[in-house]
């Protein structure tokens, strides 16, 4: 595999909704894009497919399908992994982001730094304001709603049958 990576610091703790990547394709393989904090995958991987991608550098959206929460001040990595070189992330020479640097690798295992470039990225994040770990933190909702919330478990609402006269939540 050809692995590329961009390595990021968030500013705020939030959960991460999308990034958005500057791409481009020279062959038919598809492109798998998943973050990492350099010990664990936090994202699931998705695939962005080749036919999806045409020859010139173009701006491609990455929606994770579970929730990814980022903390402030830790480091990760936007890893983008092809089967062959058929795909281009676009770089930047000229303003190179200051929290991170781009890396390469073609095995996953041994990473070497791009030095003086960073690759075209863009992510965005929605800021945390509850947890929810519990009935009566689901229920607080009501409190709030046009807050932005984060299931942290699975959740047992059967004592909540006897809510409200017996309607249940």
């Amino acid at each position: 595999d050809h692995m590329l990576a961009q390595e990021f610091v968030p500013s705020a703790t939030a959960q991460l909704e999308m990034v958005m990547l500057k791409v481009s394709r020279a062959g038919i393989s598809d492109m798998h894009v998943f973050i990492t904090d350099n010990s664990t995958q936090v994202s699931n991987e998705m695939i962005v497919p080749g036919s999806s991608v045409g020859a010139t550098l173009q701006w491609v959206d990455v929606h994770f399908d579970t929730s990814v929460i980022l903390e402030a001040g830790r480091t990760y990595y936007i890893v983008v992994r092809a089967g062959s070189y058929d795909w281009n992330w676009g770089g930047d020479t000229a303003d190179p982001y200051a929290a991170g640097q781009a890396w390469w690798s073609q095995t996953g295992t041994s990473w070497a730094p791009m030095a003086g470039v960073d690759m075209n990225f863009q992510t965005y994040m929605t800021t945390i304001h509850n947890k929810i770990y519990d009935i009566n933190d689901l229920q607080d909702i009501n409190l709030n709603l046009t807050g932005n919330y984060a299931l942290m478990n699975d959740i047992d609402a059967s004592e909540t049958a006897t809510w409200n006269g017996g309607l249940g939540f």
